[in-house]
């Protein structure tokens, strides 16, 4: 009973709480390890009801009791989800760790899968697709050889995410389908409706506005039938944007609003700032400029939230790999010691004019040492520089731009100095993504990066914002100063040459710059502003520069 409690608790709630019920009426007759289990089962219970802190307290009163190495790994499995909820990365990876070091005295094969589903998410959410990948397809291949069909069911659709995620749209189309069949065969709506989302995610991806609209609309009654908040806000917003990008104006704010209400109610930032935005989109177009902009602002809001987030999850992430890596390496230099020990025992025994070889040993460990020491330095460079730069430019990501922004924010204060800052935005950046795929948007984004960087200063602050969004921060520039960087930059970006790709067609950009007041009190108040002036710059025809006074 308690493994199909373990069971149902994913994939149908409402029959596993009665199972629970049911055993937990039996309690006097159940072993302690039995009872440990069902306490870890009832916590597994209260994080799917989004209870996190009973949930953890629960389990760390188990936890003091003496667990079998399966109710263990259990149990670190769900607190690794619950730690991903609550933020705390370091101790998630933490748990991960402990399990992946369980691996080989877990008996119960299908927990041994299932403790692999956590890894998954925490290691794409992470930005490690690689790893994520990796475990997911031992948690398919788990599934395959022992014929469980929930945990493949899990491995598929979450394979299918973390590719999506990576930007590989064909690898992912493949995993979600195959997702989407098996676990129909298998009765668990849960991933079905998880697949479906995602798929019709996809369709929205590649400009199939129709085809997301159908996928969304079919899957939502199996959603909202299992309750599950996530899933109903995710194809709400799907469908807010597939509406948008349709014309149903109506219907694309009437989804977008209730995908809004249901995020916020849930506290599903990465839904809230999608629909937000698409909520800022659809205002726009009806003309309602205050309320695009109310809602522009919960996007910029969210979106740094989530930036903060997920450099949080990244430097955890390489934490706890170097602190891996540090303990394999000093486990080696400690069994270098004790051979060596062992070899001057032996020398000591023989002729004194082996003190020589003695001291060439110590010099090779030295050495290994010295070596040592400097890969662990060159390791937190490396770790640092992952964790405050855009992988696929080169240049800040937006966390590590805001915070160096607010830096050169309170310099200026300090010194009275000037600060500009400009945002800009690729014009029709989908359309190119769309017509000629996902690798030219890619080119487009490199390129427009190093059209740029032959315009601005060493000493100016560069970053990605996300997107197609970039931002640069000017440090004593005035208005004239920054409105000559920023059409410079435009200009720039009008003369790069297509034909590399094997397509002629004209990247262009709009612009809004603000300039640091003295009334600001943070970097944001600058931010918004400048932001309000990019919008100002797309409403009036694209492809152009506005400042404050220009766009008011």
């Amino acid at each position: 009973m308690l493994r199909e409690a373990n069971e149902l608790v994913s994939t149908d709630p409402n029959r596993g709480e009665a199972i629970l019920q049911r055993i937990a009426s039996l309690s006097d007759r159940l072993s302690n390890q039995q009872r440990y289990r069902l306490q870890i089962l009832q916590a597994k219970l209260l994080v799917i009801h989004g209870q996190y802190g009973k949930a953890l307290t629960l389990l760390e009163d188990v936890s003091a009791e003496d667990l079998s190495v399966n109710s263990l790994a259990l149990s670190n499995s769900i607190q690794s989800t619950i730690f991903n909820a609550l933020g705390e990365y370091d101790r998630m990876f933490a748990k991960i760790q402990q399990n992946l070091a369980l691996v080989q005295g877990i008996t119960d094969i299908s927990l041994k899968a299932g403790f692999m589903h956590p890894a998954i998410v925490a290691f794409r959410d992470a930005g490690a697709y690689e790893q994520s990948l990796t475990q997911g397809l031992q948690m398919l291949k788990l599934a395959r050889e022992n014929a469980f069909s929930r945990s493949e069911c899990f491995a598929l659709v979450e394979l299918g995410i973390t590719e999506r995620s990576a930007g590989n749209r064909d690898a992912a189309l493949d995993w979600l389908r195959d997702a989407e069949a098996f676990c129909s065969d298998i009765g668990n709506k849960l991933i079905v409706n998880s697949a479906r989302a995602n798929l019709a995610a996809l369709a929205l991806d590649a400009g199939d506005a129709d085809e997301a609209i159908a996928i969304a609309l079919a899957a939502l009654p199996d959603a909202k039938e299992v309750g599950y908040a996530y899933h109903i806000t995710e194809l709400k917003s799907v469908l807010a944007e597939a509406y948008l990008r349709a014309g149903d104006l109506d219907k694309g704010l009437e989804a977008g609003e209730e995908a809004f209400s249901l995020a916020t109610e849930s506290a599903i930032n990465p839904l809230v700032r999608q629909a937000s935005k698409t909520l800022a989109d659809i205002h726009e177009r009806r003309g309602d400029l205050p309320a695009s902009l109310a809602m522009l602002k919960i996007h910029l809001e969210t979106s740094q939230l989530l930036a903060d987030d997920r450099a949080a999850m990244a430097m955890a992430y390489y934490q706890n790999l170097y602190e891996v890596q540090d303990k394999e390496r000093r486990l080696q230099i400690l069994n270098q010691e004790n051979d060596l020990f062992k070899l001057s025992q032996q020398l000591q025994e023989q002729n004194a004019d082996n003190m020589r070889l003695l001291l060439l040993m110590g010099f090779v460990v030295l050495i290994g040492l010295s070596g040592w020491l400097f890969y662990v330095m060159r390791q937190r460079q490396r770790f640092l520089l992952l964790s405050q730069t855009d992988g696929m430019t080169g240049i800040a990501n937006r966390e590590h731009f805001s915070r160096s922004a607010e830096g050169l924010m309170r310099e200026a204060a300090t010194s009275q100095a000037d600060l500009g800052l400009i945002l800009f935005d690729l014009d029709h950046f989908k359309t190119i993504n769309d017509s000629y795929g996902h690798a030219a948007g890619d080119w487009v984004l490199k390129k427009v990066v190093a059209a740029c960087r032959t315009v601005i200063r060493r000493q100016d602050l560069f970053g990605r914002l996300g997107g197609e969004e970039f931002g640069i921060c000017l440090l004593s520039a005035d208005l004239g100063d920054s409105l000559a960087v920023a059409e410079a930059c435009r200009l720039a970006i009008r003369a790069i040459d297509t034909s590399e790709l094997g397509h002629h067609f004209t990247i262009t950009a709009s612009f809004g710059i603000a300039i640091r007041q003295d009334r600001d009190e943070s970097f944001d108040t600058v931010l918004i502003r400048a932001d309000q002036c990019l919008y100002s710059a797309k409403s009036a025809g694209r492809d152009q520069t506005r400042y404050e006074a220009d766009a008011a």
